[in-house]
């Protein structure tokens, strides 16, 4: 019996500008869920004359403020997103 030999095949390549396509696609579409959820999540300052829900007792350290401080951050980065692409 003949066997024909295995087909060659090239070693795989991947270049920068699918590295960096895929980088932008990622970003992308974590973008467009972040920017969709966030405004139901409070964040930002109070405006003067705003009412507050704040559950905190002044003077002390709360273990929301880490969260918060990510939540407002991750507004800050997709608005600056959304006014830079005009989305």
């Amino acid at each position: 019996m003949i066997t024909s030999p295995a087909p060659y095949r090239a070693p795989l390549r991947v270049a920068a500008k699918q590295v960096l396509l895929g980088l932008f696609i990622t970003w992308q579409l974590l973008f467009l869920f972040l920017s969709n959820f966030l405004p139901f999540v409070p964040h930002g300052h109070e405006e003067h004359d705003e009412l507050i829900d704040d559950v905190n007792l002044h003077g002390r350290v709360s273990q929301v403020e880490p969260i918060q401080d990510a939540i407002e951050t991750l507004a800050r980065v997709t608005d600056r997103w959304m006014e830079a692409t005009g989305q």
